[in-house]
């Protein structure tokens, strides 16, 4: 059974019942809804074998359905109908995405059509102009055009719902993908984000979509703990990644400074650290974090394209 002495839980606040498995397969409930359902349920021995062997099992207590299912050394229920809600739920939103991942490619395309125009009106406009204010709002058009560009191909790199295929990726287009996406929110904060050249490194193999988010993830996770400013920057180096041998790696660096929070602490996505690692891991290389009081390090280090 496993040892609660340490650290009790607070059980009673869960909605799912709770029971520990003890070693000669006795259930011990946990809190008022399982001990409930276990006053007015008796397990058979066919029920108990169902749930050894990690299957769900549905019963009816009371006039309603719950779902029961073992979870290491413990037994979980919940009520059928939101086991039933969240799995519907879910559907819908694995739709969705699956939808917009169609639509993706025919959105950025028509976007890029209307920036380009712009890019070209404003292009046509800067050489007939002499105006030192006219020539600094057509400046401020194309940077914005630029600007839109980079978040439509970032958009659509993270929404089109393709095979987990890696192709040689200029680690500039993921940082700039990056940054158009996180920019405002960035900007709202009052966080600045500053970005060396990427210039002249090697492209990495790797799923775009996913090294994006990787990078995402992170910038995220230091966009939340409040910093005055978060520099990115991305070098060559020769380094054994993933425990493997020595090799030309692309490395990016997501250093915050001033920061007024703990990574981690508040993150709208709790799960970033484990999500990043793994994505790094599947493609070949190695995440790091590194925390000092005021300021949070995250380097990503990818094996450089076997073509560089």
């Amino acid at each position: 059974m496993p040892d609660r002495a340490a650290a009790p839980f607070p059980f009673d606040a869960l909605r799912e019942g709770v029971a520990a498995v003890a070693g000669d397969g006795a259930f011990a409930p946990q809190n008022d809804c399982m001990r409930r359902l276990l006053a007015a349920w008796t397990p058979t021995d066919a029920e108990r074998r169902q749930l050894a062997a990690g299957h769900a099992l549905r019963i009816a207590v009371d006039g309603r359905e719950h779902v029961l299912r073992r979870a290491g050394d413990w037994l979980l229920a919940m009520p059928a109908d939101a086991v039933d809600d969240r799995a519907v739920a879910a559907q819908f939103a694995a739709a969705r995405a699956r939808q917009l991942g169609s639509m993706a490619s025919s959105i950025a395309h028509d976007l890029a059509n209307v920036l380009n125009a712009a890019m070209g009106f404003a292009a046509l406009a800067d050489a007939t102009t002499q105006d030192p204010a006219e020539r600094r709002l057509i400046g401020e058009l194309q940077r914005g055009a630029t600007r839109g560009a980079a978040l439509a191909r970032a958009l659509a790199r993270m929404l089109q719902g393709r095979a987990r295929e890696r192709a040689a990726v200029a680690v500039g287009d993921l940082i700039d993908g990056v940054c158009a996406l996180a920019t405002r929110a960035a900007q709202g904060r009052k966080i600045a984000l500053a970005v060396a050249p990427a210039t002249g490194l090697p492209p990495v193999r790797v799923v775009a979509a996913e090294a994006q988010q990787a990078l995402l993830l992170g910038l995220g996770a230091l966009l939340d703990t409040a910093p005055q400013r978060i520099d990115i920057a991305a070098t060559a180096e020769r380094r054994a990644v993933a425990g493997g041998r020595e090799r030309a790696c692309v490395c990016v660096r997501l250093a915050a400074s001033g920061c007024t929070a703990p990574v981690g602490a508040g993150a709208s996505d709790p799960d970033w650290q484990t999500t990043t690692s793994l994505l790094l891991a599947h493609a070949g290389g190695e995440f790091a974090r590194r925390d000092d009081g005021t300021a949070a390090t995250l380097d990503y280090a990818w094996p450089a394209a076997p073509s560089a």
